[in-house]
């Protein structure tokens, strides 16, 4: 009804119950327990003493509030709680987390509230958190950000995938106000060729110090800005992507047009622990919010799959949670420059579903497709690559118009059979738009087949 509603207002209107709802977000999630978390993480002086510190905390907790997990802990002595006994638990997935939801909520925990997950699995998770888990969490993104010189409720222009846009409206305005989080929303439905223009010219006049969220739809606007060499009215102090895989040539694209860093970041709606990016430019694990397992993958690429334990939600716990991701990671390390002693990953794959299938390469990743799009030089502003079956593959192509030749298929079909083996078929599906998710994602490449 709300949303009804909402979508039949003027526009002015809708900018008003926008920072109405801005100021719902803002009183539950900057309460005291923030700043208490802020100023906590910030005086962490050894994030491996932490680690150990909080294992043993959280397992003392699933000990006594976690149904699901006191008979696996009850015989143990809450002093001998560590990193072993962490291991030796049950490797849980999303769907034996979504089964026995009940189970994993904690009985002491009280005025919680549903957070919704979605995913490229097309499966929707609720968890359950309190105040005090959204507390944490969002201070250690605040803390994250400080990092980088970003202080809290800097002027902000954030690419959702909420449905901000009513349908019907005709009004190039494709962004709404948030005043008490000074956050302008800008929607990811709407950007294409024909409307960047007016994003770019909002931008302008609005001034973000930070931009964040979905990095395919800031890619798209920074593309136009560097093919058509604009200048853009103001600079960032950095860019904070969420929720899709950053590919290097998202950041090339968006570094060069916006002239400020992209700093990377991974987590869930699940409540996942933290890897963020340095100012050395690595993805360090951040074990002061979890605890992470590598499974091997395929060791010859140095890939592995993350099995979670979050440190963030005690309302429902994350533990040895297979959430679907692959990292690339080497064993041998050095130290990075930053000073911080954790360990880091070379890059963030994301899930195991975003790996197409070759009958004489076996599993090709998003970081192998990406140079596809190099064979039309200057010509694909955007391109996706849908697998239904092993000999076939959709490919989904937003092009210019002026520049793109037919013999700039025969290069890209050239490069896939070179990946897929000579007997792929390609089909070709060149529109105004990427096919984007519910969620408002896009996704770079879509495993649609059966296991």
């Amino acid at each position: 009804m709300l949303k009804r509603i909402y979508d039949r207002l003027p526009i002015i209107v809708q900018h008003i119950f926008t920072s109405v709802k801005g100021y719902q977000l803002k009183k539950r999630r900057f309460n005291q327990l923030y700043y208490q978390y802020l100023k906590y993480f910030n005086e962490i002086k050894d994030v491996t003493k932490e680690e150990k510190t909080q294992i043993n905390k959280l397992l003392i907790h699933l000990k006594y509030n976690i149904p699901y997990y006191k008979k696996y802990l009850k015989d143990i002595s809450d002093s001998k709680l560590d990193e072993r006994v962490l291991l030796n638990l049950p490797i849980v997935t999303k769907e034996v987390l979504r089964q026995n939801i009940d189970r994993f909520v904690d009985i002491t925990s009280k005025d919680n509230y549903v957070a919704k997950t979605g995913g490229t699995t097309g499966k929707s998770l609720n968890v359950f958190i309190s105040k005090k888990d959204t507390a944490k969490r969002t201070a250690y993104l605040d803390f994250f950000k400080q990092r980088h010189g970003v202080e809290i409720f800097s002027k902000r222009a954030s690419f959702t995938g909420k449905e901000i846009i009513p349908v019907k409206q005709k009004s190039k305005v494709f962004w709404r106000y948030n005043s008490p989080l000074k956050q302008m929303l800008y929607s990811g439905f709407h950007i294409s060729e024909a409307n960047i223009k007016y994003y770019i010219r909002s931008l302008n006049k609005f001034k973000p110090l930070v931009l964040d969220g979905f990095p395919s739809s800031m890619y798209r606007i920074a593309r136009y800005i560097n093919m058509n060499n604009i200048k853009l009215e103001f600079q960032p102090i950095a860019i904070f992507p969420t929720a899709e895989t950053l590919h290097d040539y998202y950041r090339e694209e968006i570094e060069k047009a916006f002239n400020c860093s992209v700093r990377n970041q991974y987590a869930s709606s699940e409540g996942a622990p933290f890897i963020t990016e340095c100012q050395q430019g690595r993805l360090h694990f951040n074990i002061e919010t979890g605890y992470f397992n590598l499974k091997e993958y395929n060791k010859d690429k140095n890939l592995y799959e993350l099995i979670v334990t979050s440190f963030i939600n005690y309302t429902t716990p994350i533990v040895q949670y297979k959430i679907g991701d692959i990292v690339e990671y080497k064993l041998n390390q050095q130290s990075c420059e930053c000073g911080n002693p954790a360990q880091y990953v070379e890059k963030i794959l994301g899930r195991q579903s975003d790996y197409l299938v070759s009958k004489t390469n076996g599993q090709i990743t998003s970081a192998n497709m990406s140079n596809v799009a190099k064979e039309a030089p200057n010509t694909i502003i955007a391109s996706q690559f849908v697998q239904k079956n092993l000999n076939e593959l959709i490919v989904n192509l937003v092009v210019d118009k002026k520049n793109f030749k037919e013999n700039d298929k025969k290069n890209i079909i050239h490069s896939l059979k070179y990946r897929f083996g000579n007997e792929i078929k390609v089909i070709f599906n060149i529109g105004e738009e990427i096919p984007k998710e519910a969620s408002g994602k896009t996704l770079f490449i879509k495993n649609l087949m059966n296991k």
